[in-house]
């Protein structure tokens, strides 16, 4: 708990910077529809450690990627026709790489985590995901770097790492195999 808390408190920091005394400044739509995203996330990772336990990870990761293909395909006729073929290499390039790498096989990987380490565990990738932005913006944007900045990222990994301690991982691998929900504990190496 002390691990979730303090990386959620770092996102929440690293968010603060758009938010002014009017509200948000740039992006606020945007960031409410990450937050709600992350709710949903969180969300599905219970219910997949809940009730798709004993499945293997490609049977488990099928459902979600033909759901979204299903929601993506209609939206693109709706709102893109006609233009929904890329024209570019460089947009077929992008499409195989989202597609293969960044769905499919990072689908395999979240439900195979999710079966031997945990939802909790398996989550906290995400809160890596406001940190990796304000690198990259920092990068190629020339983002402004701050003490807020700082202190946000130290928060999200010490949340990781307070999540990954070694003595919380002892403890909830027991309690996992016990009630049958880790289909293969062997890989996780201690």
């Amino acid at each position: 708990l002390a691990g979730l808390l303090t990386g959620f408190l770092g996102v929440v920091i690293l968010m603060a910077g758009d938010i002014g005394p009017g509200g948000f400044r740039t992006g606020g739509l945007g960031q409410v529809a990450v937050l709600a995203a992350a709710v949903l996330y969180a969300w599905s990772a219970v219910f997949a450690r809940k009730n798709l336990h004993g499945l293997t990870p490609i049977v488990q990761a099928f459902l979600p990627l033909i759901v979204a293909d299903l929601f993506i395909w209609t939206g693109a006729v709706a709102l893109e026709a006609p233009d929904l073929v890329p024209t570019t290499s460089l947009t077929w390039l992008a499409l195989v790489w989202l597609g293969l790498l960044g769905s499919c096989v990072a689908y395999l990987l979240y439900f195979y985590l999710t079966n031997t380490w945990g939802s909790t565990r398996s989550s906290m990738v995400t809160y890596t995901m406001p940190v990796t932005g304000v690198a990259l913006g920092v990068s190629f944007r020339g983002e402004p770097l701050d003490a807020r900045v700082f202190l946000g990222t130290l928060l999200v990994v010490a949340g990781v790492v307070l999540v990954n301690r070694k003595s919380v991982v002892r403890r909830q691998i027991p309690r996992a195999v016990q009630t049958g929900l880790v289909v293969d504990p062997e890989p996780l190496v201690l």
